[in-house]
Formats: C-alpha cells, sequence, structure tokens
C-alpha cells in the first residue's frame, strides 16, 4: 500500500473511532444516570432499598441501552474489518494498533452482555453494567490514542501559530493591508490549519462531536436525586463556586487590562455567573465560568462592547447544533495551539521586571502562583500564591527595630535627651518589645521619637505609647513625638483622645 493511501486509511479509521467513542461517552452518561459512580457503598446490599430501586430502574431500560452499545460494538467490527483489509497489521507499532482494537472490541462485547443481563434487576448486575460500559470507552479511547501521530500533531500546532503570527504582522506593519485586520487571526489559522489537514490527510485528532445536541442534556434523574449524597453536593457546590468564581473575577480584571472600553461590572459578572451556571447544573452540562482566552480574543479581534461575548456564544450554538460536520474537521491541535499564542500573549513581561524592582519577595510570590496553575490548577495556583503572600506580609508585620540613644545633658540640671527609633511595623504581636525598650528609658529624660522608619503602627502600640506619654510626664519627662505622622503609619488605627494635637519635635 502507498505511504498516502495507508495515511488516508489511518485518518478515516482515527475518525471513526472518534465518533464511536463519542458515543460511548453519551452511553456511559445514560447508564450513570441509573447507576451513580459515587453509590457504589450502597450498591453492595442487595436488601437495600435505594439499591434495589436503581437496579430496577436500568433494568427498564437496559434493553435499548443494550441495543445502543450493540451498535457501537457493531461500528467497531467495521473498524477491524477496514483495519484488516488495508493491512495495516504489519509492523511493530501496526500490531499494537491492532491489539489495542481487539481489547476495545472485547470490552465492547462484554458491555452489550453485562447491559443484556442487567434486564434482571439485580444489584450486582447493575454494578457491573456500569462497570463494563465505562471499560469500553476507556479501551476505545486507547486504540483511537494510538492511531494518532504526536509528531504530525506538533508540527499542526506550530502551523497554526505561525499563520497568527504572520498574519498579525502584515496587518499592523504592512499599509495597503491593515484593512484585513477584520479577519481574525485565530480563525484565519484554524482554517489553514483544518485545510492542511484536509488536503493531507494527516494523521492527528479531530474535534469529536456528538451527532445531537440534545444527547448531551443531562436532566436529574430520580436515581440520583434519591440516592445522591447532598453533603458532598453541598461541598462540591461551593468549591466549584469559589473556583469558578475566582477565575471570572481573575479574567475580568485581566480583560480590563487589555482594552479602554467599559469597565467590568464585578456583580453583574457573579450575578450572572450564578445563574448560568443554575441552568447548566439542570441540563446536565459543565459548570461555566468566564474564560480569558475567549474574551482577550474578542478583544484582538476589535470587540467595543459587551455584545461580543453573547455573539460568542451564540456562534459556538450555531455551529455546534448546525455544522457539527465541519467542525469535525477541526484538529484539536489547532486549538492547542491558538491556546498557547493567547496565553503567551497574556504574559506581562513588563511587570514581571516590576515586580523584580520592587523585591524578590514579590516575584516568588508570582512565581509560585504561575507554578501551582500551571502544574495543577487554577484554585491550587491562586491559593498557595494568597498562603505565600500572607506569609510574607506576616512576617514583615513581625519585624520592629527599636533603638534607644542616651544623650547626656549640656549643662547640670538640664534633662537627658533620649533618642528613640522606631523601623519596621508596629504590631500588637510586638507589644512586649515596645514595652521592654520604653521601661529602659530614665523617668526625666526629654525624649524624641523618630518615626521615619515605621511603616506601619495598630492601634495596641499607638495606646501603649498614649499611656506611657502620660506616665513619663508625671514622673518629670517629655516626649515629642509627630502624632500626624504616627496616624499616618496607623492608618485605621483610632488614636487616643488628645493624641491628635502634636508635640514639638
Amino acid at each position: 500500500m502507498r505511504p498516502e493511501d495507508e495515511r488516508t486509511v489511518q485518518v478515516d479509521l482515527l475518525k471513526a473511532s472518534g465518533a464511536l467513542h463519542e458515543r460511548q461517552e453519551i452511553l456511559r452518561e445514560r447508564v450513570a444516570e441509573h447507576v451513580p459512580t459515587d453509590f457504589a457503598p450502597a450498591l453492595g446490599d442487595e436488601d437495600d432499598p435505594a439499591a434495589v430501586a436503581i437496579a430496577e430502574g436500568l433494568a427498564e431500560d437496559a434493553a435499548g441501552l443494550a441495543a445502543t452499545q450493540a451498535e457501537i460494538a457493531d461500528g467497531l467490527r467495521d473498524l477491524r474489518s477496514s483495519f484488516e483489509a488495508a493491512g495495516l497489521g504489519d509492523g511493530a507499532r501496526s500490531e499494537r494498533r491492532f491489539d489495542r482494537l481487539n481489547e476495545a472490541t472485547a470490552a465492547l462485547e462484554a458491555a452489550v452482555a453485562a447491559l443484556n443481563a442487567a434486564e434482571d434487576p439485580s444489584v450486582a448486575a447493575a454494578l457491573d453494567a456500569r462497570a463494563k460500559v465505562g471499560a469500553a470507552e476507556d479501551e476505545l479511547l486507547e486504540f483511537e490514542n494510538s492511531l494518532k501521530n504526536h509528531d504530525v500533531a506538533a508540527k499542526v500546532g506550530f502551523l497554526t501559530i505561525a499563520v497568527i503570527v504572520v498574519w498579525q504582522l502584515l496587518v499592523t506593519k504592512v499599509g495597503p493591508l491593515k484593512f484585513l485586520n477584520v479577519i481574525p487571526a485565530a480563525l484565519l489559522a484554524v482554517l489553514v490549519a483544518t485545510a492542511a489537514a484536509w488536503a493531507f490527510v494527516l494523521p492527528v485528532v479531530y474535534v469529536e462531536v456528538p451527532e445531537s445536541l440534545f444527547d448531551e442534556i443531562r436532566f436529574p434523574t430520580m436515581a440520583v436525586l434519591r440516592t445522591v449524597d447532598w453533603g458532598a453536593v453541598i461541598s462540591g457546590g461551593l468549591l466549584i463556586g469559589a473556583v469558578a468564581s475566582a477565575e471570572s473575577l481573575l479574567c475580568a480584571a485581566a480583560v480590563d487590562k487589555l482594552h479602554t472600553g467599559s469597565r467590568a461590572n464585578f456583580d453583574r459578572e457573579l450575578f450572572a455567573q450564578g445563574l448560568g451556571n443554575t441552568v447548566c447544573g439542570f441540563l446536565g452540562a459543565l459548570p461555566m465560568t468566564g474564560v480569558i482566552v475567549r474574551s482577550s480574543a474578542n478583544v484582538r479581534s476589535g470587540a467595543t462592547s459587551r455584545s461580543s461575548a453573547i455573539l460568542h456564544g451564540l456562534w459556538l450554538l450555531i455551529f455546534v447544533a448546525l455544522l457539527g460536520s465541519l467542525l469535525a474537521l477541526i484538529p484539536t491541535t489547532a486549538l492547542a495551539g491558538v491556546l498557547v499564542y493567547v496565553g503567551w500573549k497574556l504574559i506581562d513581561f513588563h511587570a514581571v521586571r516590576e515586580l523584580w524592582k520592587l523585591g524578590k519577595g514579590e516575584l516568588l510570590v508570582f512565581a509560585v502562583t504561575v507554578a501551582g496553575i500551571v502544574c495543577f490548577d487554577l484554585l491550587s495556583g491562586v491559593v498557595a500564591g494568597i498562603v505565600l503572600a500572607a506569609i510574607r506580609l506576616l512576617t514583615k508585620f513581625n519585624k520592629l527595630d527599636v533603638k534607644g540613644e542616651l544623650e547626656e545633658p549640656a549643662a547640670p540640671g538640664e534633662s537627658p535627651i533620649y533618642h528613640l527609633r522606631l523601623r519596621g511595623a508596629a504590631t500588637f504581636l510586638k507589644l512586649p518589645k515596645l514595652a521592654e525598650a520604653l521601661d529602659q528609658i530614665p523617668p526625666d529624660a526629654d525624649v524624641r521619637a523618630d518615626l521615619a522608619g515605621l511603616s506601619y503602627i495598630d492601634h495596641a502600640c499607638v495606646e501603649l505609647l498614649a499611656e506611657w506619654r502620660t506616665q513619663h510626664e508625671q514622673s518629670g519627662g517629655e516626649l515629642s513625638i509627630d502624632w500626624d505622622v504616627l496616624q499616618d503609619r496607623s492608618r485605621k488605627a483610632a488614636l487616643p483622645e488628645g493624641a491628635m494635637q502634636s508635640t514639638p519635635a
């Protein structure tokens, strides 16, 4: 077989296996509607009323589910026949693909048998059906992955990025071509990558689109409502709400920096997100949140109003509902290339340099946050950054340097002069240190306090100084301190009555 013919067969198999995997994923979700994945403990008891009700609910639909599973299995057998007829069983790599195909076929057949057995209400049969259908999906995915070519996928991704860069240079640097700026660079790049994948029949993974949009709708079922762990639901909802809210607010703040138009209304953003997630939960969809990549793509495409976000969603709905066959032609690596490019453009290197100037500690917080987001997820990165910043703040506010210097009187009978210098942050944690330093001052000394190095002082330390001044004056000494400066350092600390009157330094 010629290389181009072999590649054509490989791509056809890849697309067909992707379609089968999409159907199998939908089937697994339909089975999970009857047998929730987090209901395993109760299902082990054949006498548990809730478990029996679940088994009976699955038994009612088992015949239809088994028929769907049999259709998917027949489709995979057709792929097997195509695989054998194409002669792709030669070579170590092709043999491994053939082994994956055999394992996937066996898993699908086992799933068909398990669903047929589930027609008789049995907790064990329901558990087995759920497990076998899930295993079949995993095997189909492994077979699909064995067909794709990572090297080719990487080249398609680089092609996408190159088209974006070249196009933006052309429309911004070449005067006569500036009118072409109305064509988004990302859209053009995806079209070029899709055309290249179609023309050269590239063995890469393509976007999987369900046969019907309504197949993805999952209304809450009685089985789920009856057996759900409401404690887990509430804790999960709070966690998703926190993550989604943080991501949306960070996205809105980042987008505001990309344009000069109207600013985001954070209250409206959170209200809309909560309302949208309520609908998403009712339809069984993934939680919605603000996405910086799509928002920044709108800005870079010249969008100037909030309607761009609504139109963005509208175009997605139209394409998924009416033009699914076109979406299935798009290589997923092309979309990955767009994400990589937009993510790179969002990096503000000037801000990194400014952080370096402010101090290595600020840059460390930034680096830890970025590493957490990249290596784990958004919430982990943000939480890690907040914790580290809090530790730095506590460490900084826990440093107070109190120095005193006694100056002997210039003439007999005059009071000695005591210079008190405060450096750092005076908080309640440092009350003992400040009190100890004040106790070392001679009772008849003329104390002159230097607050130039004081970054912050809280209410407790202000009160300590005020009370000590009263006692010190009663013993014949004086305290010269600029209470206006002290108020500025304390920010929100309430000064004692009479402290606002400045004493000459």
